[in-house]
């Protein structure tokens, strides 16, 4: 299901010469929005957190994740294993885009995957509604463009650009981050008064934005090796371009590649993010650095690791970057934590589930 917007008419100020700043234009915004399915709110049966944080949950600049999957089921209240403290609340790992502050009534709606809570994690779980429950004719059962086409306004006036591609790629990401329905946003922004002194009807940008899934591994062994993971994982949680889907448990394991040093901490997560894989690497990579990483020795000891282990069903080789993870099948910590949160999620080089690459790796190991 597809919905168009065609040539909105926004005035707005952007441009990088001053008088196209303070004269202002008129700009046509138009957009694609492709929907997950008329009447259906999830493209699998797995059940979403959104917007469950209430008032009473944030104290002190405190978000507190939690655990709940391993803990409710032994009949405990769910233990904390991710807060953002003010130490790791500001710095470029946490850092919305520019334009966040400027529009904080559209921004700021995360969608966290466990939110501390004395209740099982189900209850706090948005689950699909039963078949029968489902009106394809309900307004609820798609994006209101109406309302789309006041967020793309509010955004274009608000906010001052130099470039229109700025501004494309900004709606785009805002409208998926707002629209939980949407699966792609490719926005055009047409320029028709662009200062070039020749006749042309207009200058356009075009920007495609997706949701994709990821699955990242993460391991410290320096310092306060559970912090460590419960900052990165708070990290990413706290980013407007990444939602949190599933955690693994922490487990400690023996290094990995070079033994004499102290053991890790371990897990996995699965995230929804729109970011490519190249920007997805290097927005990992700042957490890192925000939490102490130095690349100093290869395989040697690290305040925090994480890595790309899935994106979709990509295959990339280059220099910087594999996925699926070249080593992955052969780490029985990763593939535990994998199957802990996917079982049957298919590895596309030797397509095969993580279960059947763990059951294969044991059989060698013993």
């Amino acid at each position: 299901m597809q919905i168009k917007i065609v040539d909105l008419a926004i005035f707005a100020r952007h441009g990088v010469y001053a008088p196209e700043r303070a004269d202002g234009q008129v700009f046509l915004v138009s957009a694609e929005l492709e929907l997950e399915g008329l009447g259906v709110r999830e493209t699998s049966n797995e059940k979403r957190i959104t917007n469950n944080v209430g008032l009473n949950q944030i104290t002190n600049n405190k978000l507190q994740i939690t655990n709940a999957d391993g803990d409710c089921a032994a009949g405990r209240e769910p233990s904390p294993i991710a807060v953002l403290p003010p130490h790791v609340a500001s710095g470029d790992g946490a850092k919305p885009p520019p334009y966040a502050a400027e529009t904080p009534s559209l921004l700021i709606h995360y969608s966290l995957f466990t939110i501390h809570s004395p209740t099982p994690h189900s209850s706090l779980l948005t689950p699909n509604p039963p078949p029968s429950a489902h009106n394809a004719d309900a307004l609820t059962s798609t994006v209101d463009y109406a309302e789309a086409c006041r967020d793309i306004s509010e955004f274009m006036t608000v906010n001052t650009f130099n470039l229109i591609e700025t501004a494309a790629d900004g709606i785009a990401r805002l409208l998926l981050k707002k629209y939980g329905l949407l699966n792609a946003a490719q926005i055009e922004v047409k320029k028709p008064d662009a200062p070039i002194g020749m006749p042309l009807k207009y200058v356009s940008a075009v920007c495609r934005r997706a949701r994709h899934t990821a699955f990242i591994g993460l391991g410290s062994n320096m310092g306060a090796r559970e912090q460590n993971l419960s900052d990165a994982l708070a990290l990413i949680a706290a980013r407007d371009d990444c939602t949190i889907l599933k955690v693994s448990e922490f487990q400690n394991t023996a290094p990995y590649g070079k033994a004499g040093q102290p053991d890790f901490l371990n897990a996995c997560a699965k995230i929804s993010t729109v970011l490519t894989p190249w920007e997805l690497l290097g927005a990992l990579q700042g957490i890192e650095r925000r939490l102490g990483r130095a690349r100093a020795e290869h395989w040697g000891p690290r305040t925090l690791d994480v890595d790309i282990l899935f994106y979709d069903d990509l295959i990339l080789s280059e220099p910087a970057l594999t996925v699926p993870h070249y080593d992955l099948h052969n780490r029985r910590f990763v593939l535990d934590a994998l199957c802990g949160l996917e079982p049957f999620l298919l590895h596309p080089v030797f397509r095969m589930p993580v279960c059947a690459l763990r059951d294969t790796l044991a059989k060698k190991q013993r």
